[in-house]
């Protein structure tokens, strides 16, 4: 960051104010509270000045024990559950990651010059055009199934 801009900024930030704004709070005659950052318009009105404190925490802890009651802790059986879960899911990925390993290693076969082999032990003719589908259907089938952060180099 170049000098400029970081004066720039500094001067920005000492800008802000420090901290928050006082609150004031009093009653009007007809009973109605008021709150506000200035002070009320007569100076003969009671006023409390607070600072604000943090926003929406309930310190007794009585919003969380509601929250509980509602949404309640993972039982052990659940907990088991999502274990499980979590371990298939890894296997899952583990034997596509395998997949996608060999369908890599199959189409960098078919890029080069290839012959393909016959179950009787012979050999197949394959035009280049054959070759190149192969190929093409291969490398459609790995950006379709294959993640892509899953890929070798």
């Amino acid at each position: 960051m170049n000098p400029a801009c970081m004066l720039a900024l500094l001067a920005g930030l000492s800008s802000l104010p420090v901290a928050a704004a006082p609150v004031y709070k009093w009653q009007d005659e007809a009973g109605r509270w008021h709150f506000s950052d200035r002070r009320p318009p007569d100076d003969e009105t009671p006023v409390t000045r607070a600072e604000p404190g943090p926003a929406n925490i309930e310190a007794s802890g009585a919003a969380r024990e509601g929250l509980n009651t509602v949404f309640p802790a993972e039982t052990e059986a659940e907990k088991a559950l999502r274990r499980q879960q979590q371990e298939r899911q890894r296997q899952e990925d583990q034997q596509r990651r395998a997949a996608c390993d060999r369908a890599r290693t199959a189409l960098k076969t078919l890029e080069g010059p290839v012959v393909f082999s016959q179950p009787d032990g012979g050999y197949a003719a394959v035009s280049e055009d054959e070759r190149a589908r192969r190929a093409s259907q291969l490398a459609a089938r790995i950006r379709e199934h294959c993640p892509r952060n899953n890929r070798r180099q």
